[in-house]
Order: structure tokens, then C-alpha cells, then sequence
């Protein structure tokens, strides 16, 4: 059973990965759990097989990044070697390191949400845990194979319960709250999780271009909210792409687009 994986691809030039090329695997069991995946967090006392675990380590293998020169590896960790303070923790979860370069929080919700999806589409149930860490040894283990720095976690297992949810009980914000404009294409992104339901993106309209600014909270705001809340951009931009694999494309733009109060994350087009 393989439980750890490390990406090392190059590229050179222009790092961002243009993502209007056809989508590497089945994306369509991740689009219909898009839409009615749910944060679980109650679990049945019951590992996740090692035939599983090595479905979504050959899954993350074949995942699209957005920066696919950010060296990044993810493990499947044991409840006994990651904290978090909760009571309610499956058995295992997904360890996600990369390096610290400009766009690797992006990057990590990009990869980290193909990956909550594919775990959905299985049966299993997961959520992303902002607060905590593996243990020092893995944590150790990540810095040894390439300089890599832990950023976040996903639980999951077998849930206790409802796996999925309706559309009707997502509590998110209406288009006119993240968007200049109404734009159906932009839906996926309302239904992406964030740390404390922020929902922190939003979008501008020039053109067939769409801006993605993440708030900004200013520097008196603790550290931590403002890289999960770059992760969240992430994740929003995964749903984007799983909806429309084979005409999304993010790239950044120079000079960067900007908003009060807001930073520039990227452009999409569709």
C-alpha cells in the first residue's frame, strides 16, 4: 500500500499550468459530488482499506496543479500521528506539504480539492482540518525529501450517517455577494467549503476575462486566516475547473488587476 507521494515536475518558463487541455481523468463523479458534498465530522470507528488508500494515491498522481513547478507531496497519515482539537476524527487523514513559493496556498486548495472530491466519489466522507498538524516526524520527514512545509490536513473515513447534502442546505452568499456580475459559470465556486464559511473570493468581469481577488484583511488579522483563506481561493478554483475541465484556464496577469481591499489571485477564463 502506497501512502506518500511527492511531485517533482518541471516546467519551464511561465509556471502556471494552463488548464484547457483534456482533463487527465473522469471528472464527472467529482462534479456530482461538487454540488452535494458536505464537511463530515462523524465517523464510524473503521479504517479505510489499503486498496482504497492506494486508488487515491494513484488519483493524486494524475491530479492538475495550477503552479506544476511547486514541488509538493501529500501522505495518508494515522489517527495517531496527526492533533487536531477535536473529538470527532476519523482514522486517517491527508498530510499536504509543498515548498513556500508565490502561489503554493493557491496551489495546495487547487490539488487538496480534486483529491476531497475524488475521496466523496468513494464513499468516504472527509473534511479539511485548518486547525492542527501531524506530528513532528512526519512533519520532519516532508522538510528531508525537499525543503517542504506542512500547509493543510483532510480527514476522512467511513461516515457515521449522511455523506451528502441537498443544494437547498448550502448557506452560501448569493452571486451579487462575490461577483460583478451574474454568471452561471461561476456557480461551482459558490458551493466550494472555506474556513469558517468565509467565502472570502470574488470576482471581476473585463471582457472574456475573470478576475480573482481573495479579501484582505489587513495586517492587524492573524496570519493564519490569511493563508487559509488563500487556500480557499484554491478550492473555489477547482470547482471552477472539475465543471469545466476542458475550456477553464487560469494565468496571472502583469500588472495585476486590482481591488480595495482585496488581492489578486488570478485569471479565468472559460
Amino acid at each position: 500500500m502506497e501512502k506518500y507521494f511527492i511531485h517533482t515536475r518541471k516546467r519551464a518558463g511561465n509556471d502556471i499550468e494552463h488548464l484547457g487541455d483534456i482533463a487527465p481523468v473522469d471528472l464527472a463523479p467529482l462534479k456530482d459530488c461538487l454540488y452535494r458534498r458536505k464537511s463530515v465530522r462523524k465517523y464510524q470507528n473503521k479504517a479505510v482499506e489499503p486498496e482504497i488508500i492506494d486508488k487515491i494515491i494513484n488519483f493524486v498522481k494524475q491530479v492538475k496543479c495550477l503552479h506544476p513547478s511547486i514541488k509538493f507531496a501529500v501522505e495518508v497519515i494515522d489517527k495517531k500521528d496527526y492533533k487536531a482539537p477535536f473529538t470527532w476524527l476519523p482514522q486517517q487523514a491527508i498530510a499536504f506539504f509543498s515548498t513556500v513559493r508565490t502561489g503554493y496556498l493557491e496551489n495546495a486548495g487547487f490539488i487538496m480539492q480534486q483529491i476531497e472530491l475524488y475521496i466523496q466519489s468513494l464513499g468516504l466522507g472527509a473534511c479539511y482540518l485548518g486547525i492542527g498538524k501531524p506530528d513532528l516526524h512526519i512533519r520532519d520527514h516532508a522538510l528531508k525529501q525537499g525543503d517542504m512545509e506542512y500547509v493543510i490536513m483532510l480527514a476522512f473515513g467511513y461516515p457515521q450517517g449522511e455523506q451528502f447534502r441537498q443544494e437547498k442546505d448550502f448557506n452560501r452568499k448569493p452571486m451579487v455577494k462575490i461577483s460583478d456580475a451574474y454568471d452561471e459559470k461561476l456557480f461551482p465556486a459558490r458551493f466550494a467549503p472555506s474556513s469558517i464559511n468565509s467565502q472570502p473570493w470574488y470576482f471581476t468581469h473585463v471582457g472574456a476575462n475573470v478576475h480573482m481577488f481573495c479579501v484582505w484583511h489587513g495586517v492587524l488579522k492573524v496570519l493564519s486566516l490569511t493563508d487559509l483563506n488563500h487556500i480557499d481561493c484554491g478550492i473555489a478554483l477547482a470547482n471552477l475547473y472539475i465543471s469545466n475541465p476542458t475550456r477553464f484556464t487560469f494565468t496571472k496577469k502583469k500588472p495585476a488587476p486590482e481591488r480595495e481591499n482585496y488581492v489578486y489571485i488570478g485569471t479565468i477564463k472559460f
